[in-house]
């Protein structure tokens, strides 16, 4: 009580200059009031009086108050009590509510005294409601806030979408014209039907072969524009192909031309069959192999000729032009022979044909002179005579006949024995007409044939005659020998030794050629001797052609050949054989590889799309259920493309398309069906198997990578599991989720790209990454020398950790190279544009292509790469050259007066000058 006793006297002291009017005893008001009040003493803070309202409000007793440190019990440090007042000063009870008082301190007493009177006035519900009031303001500006970020991402995602499409739609379109180019330049005839017979693609071979342009022929049917004999041959070939459903291939004569004709069922947009065809033109090859086969048969049967007995040279003289009448078809032939001594010309022998039946009995006629020198040149050496033409009353046949001859195609030879005029052959009306490689060869024959029948008066002639031989068989690219009745070698020819690895052809000089070359096939199968083709022609008198056969080389090696086999008879019997074989190695591996690459890509070895297409025919079958899908598109092929060049483009898609064949199984179909796309077909596989074998791709990738860059693909997948589904469904699911997962991981895998492409240049150099980071630092002074704004001083810094990225394309000892000759400066440079064209690939990055582009531009215009001068060069790229010169000069170790002396030299040469004042005045 005596506490407030003297808190009502001081209080008192204090008020005397109230109006004295009769007042409440004050000890009694304090008692009684509302709000807490309390006497404090300020030297050790503790409280000397409390009215009742502080125990309830401090859950408290009264008593247990008293003595207690004020600034503890309000849980604040404070330096006098004075700075408590008008302070809002918060309370926690014991059941767990916040109170807020409103502090009002008052000294007591006189001035100077050490009491304070604390008054606490209650301030909680105001200051809840504020404080809810706050809340719900924040809650409505963070919605509000949340709902404009996510109507901006919205549409931002929305932007980028379309941007997509039409990127994805002009991709189709550039397809398109690549696929329809393509077509174009392919010498074939090429077009796509749908499954009515309307033409949907047809290339420019076929417009002009229908006499057509390609908007008149799209949507038609053949029977629309053809011919109607063309017609009926293109329908019959396309309903087998429809009908089957699998690929036909024909050769058929139409106008007097061969062709071939792929046709192949198409799985068209929509899951109809459509049909696909290629057509083209083997006239002149089939007519290449037709001569390949006849020069071959005209060796052998020249080869027998000059080979058979000369007993009886007029037998020996008729039966050489029967049968040379009957190689090269020719209905007329006559031989005259000049006699050495008198330059008699007499008839020898004649071959019986319309116009002149009556030729072989006409033998040993005299010819004048007069009527053959027409064809006679005064030179001793021999010569021939070539007219594919029509030929009226033609002089000899004229002359034998005593009537006017008229004659279609001509070959006249003159025949030589050593250096003597010994005959002329005359050969006519040949339907395929003759050409000089059959002239000369007769020639040769006839030639040898003269010298074997003079063989007892001239043995120099008989050598003549086997030089002769020689080289009719010597001249031929085709190997021919010749074995007896029990098939040993009689003779060969040099071709015959080249093909099969012998140098001396008395190594196969009597021997057995079936045990020594032609005694197994490639399996190693043994090839019984009594039932070989080639030794059947020694029981017949048909000759055998054979393609598929291989013949043994000298080293164990076996060799394909193309092989042809005739009997050796004489007065009836058959006394051997000559074999003419070809080299048929590269015409069946032009064949394979002709097929290979119908159904394969070139570049990767995978299969092509056209045997994707009928792949997703062929498996859409409900046997093949759950049959799932998976489109893979290659991230950053184009960057690759642009940077390192389209041979490291190409080394990317390689490498990718190995990762895709080792992650597969050896059922699943691994095709490349675009530029930077993949497909797989992966028969009898769920949801669940698909996508594990997704991710075993994409790990496999990340194992390694290439000089490019890191591999990475944009994956999706989709599996059909019923028949209702249609197979293309399925495939533009896939698609759509690769597109998908390709649009949302665009920024990260930009990032990843560009993180990649530095990690490839510190590789190279290790020095570049720390001559980077120093740049960057360099910038952010310049920066902040020339007061640059937070936006302005980010980009500079940015620029400047990138600046030198465009080294990656370069070779490191290029990079650390010093002393640079001027080929390998020239070289260096190319570091500058190939930075900006990588900036420019990346969002975050391409407001840095500029800069990058002109940051080795110098002020006087001695830089690169475009030669500016002064403000020409863009105002970043003049602040980059500063740190890189900074960099250079190592001025960041520098004193103030060294910076100076420094960049004042270089002003107005290398560096702004008017950068160069701002930076020394701030320094």
């Amino acid at each position: 009580m005596r506490n407030v006793y003297i808190l009502t006297i001081l209080m008192f002291l204090s008020l005397v200059s109230l109006n004295a009017e009769t007042l409440p005893a004050l000890d009694r008001g304090v008692e009684n009031a509302v709000h807490p009040m309390l006497l404090i003493d300020e030297r050790d803070n503790s409280i000397r009086y409390a009215n009742p309202a502080c125990a309830e409000y401090f859950s408290i007793p009264k008593e247990r108050l008293i003595g207690r440190n004020f600034p503890a019990l309000l849980g604040k440090s404070i330096h006098s009590l004075t700075d408590l007042h008008g302070q809002m000063i918060s309370l926690v009870t014991d059941d767990e509510r916040e109170l807020y008082f409103l502090a009002g301190v008052q000294q007591v007493g006189a001035l100077g005294s050490p009491y304070f009177m604390v008054m606490l006035q209650d301030k909680s519900t105001e200051q809840l409601l504020m404080i809810r009031n706050r809340r719900i303001s924040f809650a409505l500006i963070a919605t509000s806030l949340l709902t404009i970020f996510f109507l901006i991402f919205f549409l931002v995602l929305q932007s980028r979408q379309n941007k997509q499409l039409q990127k994805v739609n002009q991709q189709h379109e550039d397809n398109l014209s690549l696929l329809k180019q393509f077509l174009n330049a392919d010498n074939r005839y090429s077009y796509i039907k749908d499954s009515e017979g309307r033409f949907l693609t047809v290339n420019d071979n076929l417009c002009r072969l229908l006499s057509c342009d390609e908007n008149s022929l799209l949507g038609k049917q053949v029977e629309d524009v053809a011919h109607h004999d063309l017609a009926t041959l293109m329908v019959e070939s396309d309903r087998e192909a429809l009908n089957e459903l699998k690929t036909v291939e024909k050769e058929t004569h139409w106008r007097e031309r061969l062709y071939k004709i792929t046709k192949f069922p198409l799985l068209l947009p929509g899951g109809t069959i459509g049909l696909g065809a290629f057509a083209e033109d083997i006239t002149e090859q089939r007519h290449l192999e037709r001569t390949l086969r006849e020069n071959a048969r005209r060796a052998a049967a020249f080869s027998h000729l000059l080979s058979s007995s000369i007993n009886n040279p007029d037998n020996q003289l008729t039966n050489a032009l029967e049968e040379v009448c009957a190689i090269n078809g020719s209905k007329i032939g006559v031989l005259l022979i000049i006699d050495e001594k008198t330059g008699t010309i007499t008839m020898k022998a004649a071959r019986e044909a319309k116009p002149l039946y009556d030729l072989p009995q006409k033998q040993g006629m005299v010819i004048p002179s007069s009527v053959t020198d027409c064809y006679l040149t005064e030179k001793s050496d021999a010569s021939f005579s070539i007219i594919n033409e029509q030929v009226d009353q033609e002089p000899i046949l004229s002359y034998i006949s005593g009537k006017k001859v008229t004659v279609k195609n001509l070959l006249v030879c003159t025949c030589m024995t050593g250096n003597t005029l010994s005959g002329i052959l005359l050969l006519a009306n040949s339907k395929e007409g003759y050409n000089e490689t059959e002239g000369f060869q007769i020639q040769l024959l006839f030639s040898g044939i003269w010298a074997n029948m003079q063989k007892a008066e001239n043995e120099a002639a008989l050598e003549a005659s086997q030089r002769n031989l020689r080289l009719i068989l010597d001249s031929t690219a085709e190997g021919i020998f010749g074995t007896d009745e029990k098939g040993r070698c009689t003779f060969c020819n040099a071709s015959c030794l080249r093909l099969l690895g012998y140098e001396d052809a008395q190594e196969l000089l009597g021997k057995n050629m079936h045990q020594l070359i032609h005694h197994s096939t490639r399996e190693g199968l043994l090839i019984d001797e009594e039932t070989c083709p080639i030794r059947s022609c020694l029981s017949s008198s048909d000759g055998v052609a054979m393609e598929n056969e291989v013949f043994w080389r000298k080293d164990g090696t076996c060799l394909d050949v193309l092989c042809y086999a005739y009997p050796q008879v004489e007065d009836g019997t058959i006394i051997g054989s000559v074999i003419t074989f070809l080299d048929n190695t590269e015409r069946k591996r032009n064949q394979e590889k002709i097929a290979f690459l119908s159904l394969h890509d070139q570049l990767t070895g995978l299969h092509n799309r056209t045997y994707a297409d009928q792949a997703m025919v062929r498996l859409d079958t409900e046997d093949q259920l759950p049959l799932s899908i998976i489109i893979g598109d290659v991230n950053g092929l184009k960057l690759t493309n642009d940077i390192f060049g389209h041979a490291m483009g190409d080394k990317l898609l390689q490498s990718i398309a190995r990762s895709l064949r080792l992650s597969c199984r050896t059922s699943d179909v691994v095709s490349r069906i675009g530029g930077d796309e993949f497909l797989i077909l992966l028969p009898h596989t769920d949801g669940n198997e698909a996508n594990q074998i997704a991710k075993r791709i994409e790990e496999h990738l990340e194992e390694d990578g290439i000089r490019g860059g890191k591999r990475s693909i944009a994956l999706g997948s989709a599996t059909k599991t019923s028949t209702e589904e249609t197979v293309q469904a399925t495939f533009d699911r896939a698609e759509d989720q690769m597109y998908r997962r390709k649009t949302l991981r665009r920024a990260e895998t930009h990032k990843k790209q560009l993180k990649d492409l530095s990690e490839m240049l510190y590789e190279k150099a290790p020095g570049e990454r720390l001559h980077a980071v120093k740049v960057q630092r360099h910038a952010a002074r310049i920066a902040s020398l020339l007061h640059l704004n937070d936006e302005e001083a980010s980009k500079l810094q940015r620029a400047g950790f990138y600046h030198d990225i465009g080294k990656v394309v370069l070779e490191p000892e290029i990079i650390t190279s010093k002393n640079r000759s001027k080929l390998v400066q020239e070289r260096y440079r190319e570091h500058v544009s190939a930075g900006y064209r990588i900036l420019n690939m990346f969002e975050e990055t391409v407001d840095l292509a500029p800069m990058i582009l002109h940051h080795h531009e110098w002020w006087d215009g001695s830089g690169y790469m475009k030669g500016l001068r002064g403000t020409e060069i863009p105002y970043f790229s003049r602040l980059l050259r500063l740190a890189e010169v900074w960099e250079r000069e190592h001025l960041d170790q520098a004193t103030n007066e060294q910076i100076e002396k420094t960049l004042t030299k270089l002003a107005g040469i290398e560096v702004d000058p008017h950068l160069v004042e701002r930076i020394l005045s701030a320094l």
